[in-house]
């Protein structure tokens, strides 16, 4: 498509309405929630409500903001103030919040208050019949008649300093080729997403933080798993969940908690860990191999590509037994074979001739969490990783806030048939949308179709 046809399809194409009407349809009650947390000032000296100052912050990360600085220089003209007048009904909003004034509420805001918005947003997507066709389906050893969400955990770095921040700071020593060290000073959070297709979206997060400067062992990744779990399994009661991690969590206690939350795994398995089972699994693994071809094609080649699978049930592990999985995943580069790449999975789910395909390529779909997760949230959208205040708790509020957006964007971006027609990147969707919040201003008519039902296609 050139650029003169690329002009012609977005004539007239209003990036803030559609990103109003994903809304309406997938979260029609999201300005309520906003406007529902418990707020921490003293309401007779306030000037802006809650829900306009959440959805600030909202819109700036959407649209791709670096700062808060940038922000408040950015959003506060004439026509953005009218159209968050308009959005949020707030008829005597004559300026947008100062950046000052988000972090001053940012610091009182209950980290618990957030959680809460996002929990309730991802459980309505759960009830969207649309998001069914993305669940795992397999023969299952837990209840459930239809599948199960993928739940993806991993974590990451956020911020590193070469000063102590707080006294949760994480800490490493570096040496470098003289000799020297020097203390690095960092945060780390680890993430829970629901993965939707090639959507990944936060549902818990649980900071790896230390309790304070005087401590023996460092707070760690599965630490953060283990104190997660409590609420991780209140917010999915009743919901089918299938765990995926790496290696990491290929450990007894993490079989433990998922065998008594009800919960599937899916776990990348190394050589380095459960050597026992490694052993077994080699010892019995089913000789028969097949051999699969599929129709999905390598980006770069156009090729197909080809897997090999062996798989054994029932491998006995301390006191109860896991399934194994192996996959051999093949591509072709021209006529010749690029060199095969070998995986593992460990599972509840008992492996089958028909379901092995299945769990394979759901298997391989783990690293969703490093690409369209955290990579996509600190290089493309999000920005992650600057700091937007010093203060510990404006930090994770912070956080949740870049999370909960980032859920909006994903559905605008695959929801929005225009970007189904003409590729853009993630920064370019943000800076269209920031380019028509800035410039132009919603019309009754846009109001209306605001307001409009239709129906929105997710692929």
């Amino acid at each position: 498509m050139t650029a003169e046809e690329k002009r012609k399809v977005q004539e007239g194409f209003n990036f803030l309405v559609e990103f109003e009407n994903i809304q309406n349809i997938f979260l029609p009650e999201l300005k309520k929630w906003l406007s529902g947390v418990k707020d921490p000032r003293n309401l007779q000296y306030t000037t802006y409500p809650a829900e306009l100052l959440l959805y600030v912050m909202i819109i700036k990360h959407a649209t791709g903001l670096f700062s808060m600085r940038r922000m408040t220089e950015k959003l506060n003209n004439d026509n953005a103030i009218q159209n968050m007048k308009e959005i949020l009904g707030l008829p005597f909003l004559e300026k947008l919040p100062h950046h000052d004034t988000i972090n001053d509420f940012l610091k009182g805001l209950e980290i618990s208050e957030l959680e809460e918005i996002r929990i309730k947003i991802i459980k309505k997507l759960l009830q969207d019949t649309r998001f069914h066709q993305f669940m795992i389906r397999a023969n299952r050893l837990s209840k459930g008649k239809n599948g199960c969400w993928s739940i993806i955990v991993d974590g990451t770095c956020l911020y590193s300093f070469n000063q102590r921040h707080c006294e949760h700071c994480l800490t490493r020593t570096h040496k470098n080729k003289k000799g020297e060290q020097w203390t690095e000073y960092y945060h780390n959070v680890l993430e829970f997403k629901l993965r939707l297709g090639d959507m990944v979206m936060s549902i818990h997060t649980e900071f790896i933080e230390n309790e304070t400067t005087d401590i023996s062992k460092q707070d760690c990744e599965l630490n953060a798993f283990y104190r997660a779990e409590k609420a991780l399994a209140a917010n999915l009661e009743g919901i089918p969940v299938c765990l995926q991690a790496d290696s990491l969590y290929a450990c007894e206690p993490v079989f433990q908690i998922c065998t008594k939350n009800h919960w599937d795994f899916l776990i990348r398995l190394k050589d380095n860990r459960l050597k026992t089972v490694t052993r077994l699994f080699k010892e019995s693994k089913n000789k028969d191999k097949v051999k699969w071809k599929i129709t999905q094609k390598n980006k770069k080649t156009g090729e197909d590509t080809i897997f090999h699978s062996y798989f054994a049930n029932e491998i006995e592990y301390k006191k109860g037994k896991i399934n194994v999985l192996e996959v051999v995943e093949m591509q072709l580069d021209g006529k010749e074979h690029k060199l095969p790449k070998r995986f593992f999975f460990i599972t509840s789910f008992k492996i089958t001739k028909n379901n092995q395909l299945h769990l394979a390529l759901q298997g391989r779909a783990r690293w969703k969490i490093e690409n369209e997760g955290f990579n996509r949230q600190k290089n493309s959208a999000m920005n992650i990783q600057h700091l937007n205040c010093h203060d510990y708790d404006a930090m994770k509020n912070h956080y949740l806030l870049s999370q909960i957006s980032d859920i909006l964007m994903q559905l605008y971006e695959k929801g929005v048939e225009l970007f189904k027609v003409i590729k853009k990147t993630v920064k370019e969707k943000a800076e269209d949308l920031l380019e028509v919040i800035r410039t132009h201003r919603l019309t009754v008519s846009d109001l209306k179709n605001m307001k409009k039902n239709r129906q929105v296609l997710i692929t």
